[in-house]
Formats: structure tokens, C-alpha cells, sequence
């Protein structure tokens, strides 16, 4: 029995070891992360460099696709396709955007069938544009807008409404973007109230592979003119 008890006691001791080892080895692999820029606390200004805004092309997941948002527009009524074809008159709050995408001839993907989860409608921007700028821009006058200076100075609009996802609609669901075969949509989005999109700044995620593995990273679109002075 004493045996036993001991062997219990040394496998206890074992295990305690293995355990330490395991959280120093992480604790390191955070600072090391921390001071590399490897982790996603210290990524917070990689996602600042760029800013895209309506009628832009926007280059997504790399080099692979172009997307332009064509325009953009407040309705209180849509039409969409069901899955058996036929259309829906849908009657809400709607925010509407019109765009085209196209797969880039050099691109190393293979064609991608669209879902209305590929887009989102968010109230903020995922990338920073500087205080000044906005402060100073030309043509955002009567957009009412706030900075988030607590994450990082990252642009938000007064529009109080959580991220959403398309409206399903088969005029575009299912289809297929491949090199030969650019696609016209508009997305809908449907809201608890009116929004003027004109007036509000929204943003546009369009993402098709939910990662973050180099070329797969997506896209925002801010659904505005570039201001002058940006």
C-alpha cells in the first residue's frame, strides 16, 4: 500500500512538471509574440494601412479578386429571388448595395460559389483612418461619425445597429465567380429601423474565407465617397 502511495505521489509530481512546463512555454510564446508583432493584441496596426470607399476597386484575398461597390441606397421595400425561383416583394428597412466582382485572370483560386454570409453590414470600419482626416474631410460634413479611441482610433458611425449578414437572395446566391465570369449584385440588408446610408457612415465586409492566412484575408468597403482630404 505505502508503495502504492508513492508511485500515486511521483505521477502526481510528474504531471505538475509537465504542466509548469506547458505555461512558461506559453507565457514565452506570448512575449516573444508581443515583441515580434506576431500576436493579435500587437496586430492592431496592420490592420490600418489601407482605406477603401464607394466606386474604389477594391482589391480582396490578395491579388485573386476586384470588387466595386457601384452604389448605394435607404429603401422601405426590396424584390429577391427564392430558392424556388420565384419573387419575393419584401417590405422593412432596407439598406441596398450595388456591386460587381470579378476574379482576377492571374488568380490561383478555384471558382467560388456565393453565400450571403460572404457579406456583412457593419456600423465601423475595421481599418483606422487618422483623426485629423477625418476632422479635416472634405465632403463628410453631415456624415455623423465618431472615433473609437479606445480600439485604435478606428472610425464608427453613430448608427447603432449590430453586424448582419445579406438577405438571402438567389438572384446571386449560388452563383460562381471564376476569371471568365465577373458577377452583378445587390445586396440587401435588412434593419430594426430606417437608416439613410447617405448620411450614416456604414461599412461593407465582404469576405469568402473567414481567415487569416496571407492571401485570404478580406476586405472593407466604406459605404461613402473618399473625402478629399483622405
Amino acid at each position: 500500500m505505502k508503495n502504492a502511495f508513492i508511485k500515486l505521489w511521483n505521477f502526481h509530481g510528474f504531471i505538475g512538471k509537465i504542466l509548469t512546463f506547458v505555461c512558461l512555454t506559453l507565457i514565452l510564446g506570448g512575449l516573444i509574440g508581443l515583441i515580434t508583432g506576431v500576436t493579435k493584441c500587437s496586430s492592431t496596426d496592420e490592420v490600418v494601412a489601407t482605406n477603401y470607399f464607394l466606386n474604389e476597386d477594391v482589391p480582396l484575398h490578395g491579388e485573386n479578386y476586384t470588387v466595386t461597390v457601384i452604389k448605394c441606397w435607404s429603401s422601405e421595400t426590396i424584390e429577391t429571388i427564392g430558392k424556388d425561383l420565384k419573387t419575393n416583394n419584401l417590405s422593412g428597412n432596407f439598406i441596398n448595395v450595388e456591386l460587381s466582382i470579378n476574379q482576377c485572370e492571374n488568380s490561383s483560386l478555384k471558382p467560388h460559389i456565393l453565400d450571403s454570409d460572404d457579406f456583412k453590414l457593419k456600423s465601423h470600419t475595421g481599418v483606422y483612418i487618422p483623426l485629423n482626416d477625418i476632422l479635416g474631410a472634405v465632403g463628410w460634413d453631415g456624415i455623423d461619425v465618431h472615433v473609437d479611441t479606445k480600439d485604435g482610433g478606428h472610425v464608427m458611425s453613430s448608427a447603432n445597429f449590430s453586424t448582419r449578414n445579406s438577405v438571402m437572395d438567389y438572384d446571386y446566391v449560388g452563383k460562381e465567380i471564376s476569371t471568365f465570369n465577373p458577377i452583378d449584385a445587390t445586396l440587401h440588408f435588412e434593419m430594426n429601423e430606417l437608416f439613410k446610408v447617405e448620411e450614416e457612415l456604414m461599412v461593407l465586409e465582404c469576405d469568402f474565407y473567414y481567415s487569416n492566412f496571407g492571401f485570404r484575408k478580406g476586405s472593407d468597403i466604406i459605404l461613402l465617397p473618399r473625402p478629399n482630404s483622405l
